[in-house]
């Protein structure tokens, strides 16, 4: 006798041999049978299943009229695209519409060049305030400031301050002398600032004003040191 190394004993005859191959094929038919049976029920499942309505929902009338473009108030496009066309409007500064960069030619109120690559020029740039035109000191930060003497020849108003009394020079002496609410044009635009007016002395003998922060962050600015000349884009 020996052991058939998948199923039980068998004889020499071959016998119990026989009987686990009948039983084996007889194990892989029930097996095959077994698989087509669960495929089948599985088809038939699906195709008992009710099918799903795929067709898009029906737009609502408002969607469909916003999508043709014939919403209440407005008309299609002249482009045809069917959305309402926004009107452009230009950049404006304190109401005034720039049209395209601003282009200015600069005076220059002390300095120089020198032959060493050196540069101390302090530029000036054409305004307009009050009843008078002249060029201000573009200084860009700090507070705008306009001369006495000039505020008297532009006929600007002078109002006390005495918040401004702590500003003195070396001499303990009051440096303004009030301020005073101001239009000032430069190139084609108009800027609403409170200045600070500044007493006559010697350091500003020859500077009728500066342009502060308040006026010059209205700009995206550049000087071109070479002309001189600025460029103010809004």
């Amino acid at each position: 006798m020996s052991k058939c190394p998948l199923d039980g004993w068998t004889d020499r005859n071959g016998k119990y041999d026989i009987l686990w191959r009948m039983d084996y094929n007889t194990s892989m038919k029930s097996t095959t049978l077994t698989l087509l049976a669960t495929l089948f029920l599985g088809v038939a499942m699906v195709q008992s299943e009710p099918k799903k309505d795929t067709k898009a929902p029906p737009m609502s009338e408002e969607k469909s009229v916003l999508e043709q473009g014939n919403t209440p108030g407005s008309e299609t496009n002249k482009k045809g695209t069917g959305k309402p066309e926004v009107e452009a409007k230009s950049p404006s500064v304190s109401g005034v519409k720039i049209e395209k960069p601003i282009v200015l030619k600069l005076g220059i109120e002390s300095g120089k060049q020198d032959d060493h690559g050196r540069d101390s020029r302090i530029f000036t740039v054409p305004v307009s305030v009050g009843d008078a035109s002249t060029n201000f000191t573009w200084g860009c930060g700090g507070q705008t400031i306009i001369s006495a003497w000039f505020a008297k020849t532009a006929r600007i108003e002078i109002r006390p301050n005495e918040e401004l009394n702590s500003f003195v020079d070396g001499d303990g002496k009051r440096l303004f002398v009030g301020d005073s609410s101001v239009e000032i044009k430069i190139g084609n635009t108009s800027h609403s600032v409170v200045a600070w007016i500044m007493r006559d002395g010697q350091f500003n003998k020859n500077v009728p004003g500066i342009i502060g922060y308040q006026v010059a962050r209205q700009f995206q600015w550049e000087i071109d040191p070479r002309v001189p000349q600025i460029t103010l884009r809004n």
